[in-house]
């Protein structure tokens, strides 16, 4: 998951990758936790997980 600019300083956006692919599963129209949550909520069990800091 990470964020980037739709117009730089103005309108942001969140793509969450796929782990095992490392192509994109999904761009949310903004950068709100509550999108992420209503995300997750709606889509299948990840079978895995990371965290890339």
């Amino acid at each position: 998951m990470d964020e980037f600019a739709f117009r730089k300083g103005r309108t942001y956006g969140t793509v969450l990758a796929d782990v095992e692919t490392s192509k994109p599963a999904d761009v949310l129209p903004d950068r709100e936790t509550g999108s992420v949550a209503a995300w997750l909520t709606s889509t299948p069990v990840p079978r895995s997980c990371a965290v890339i800091a």
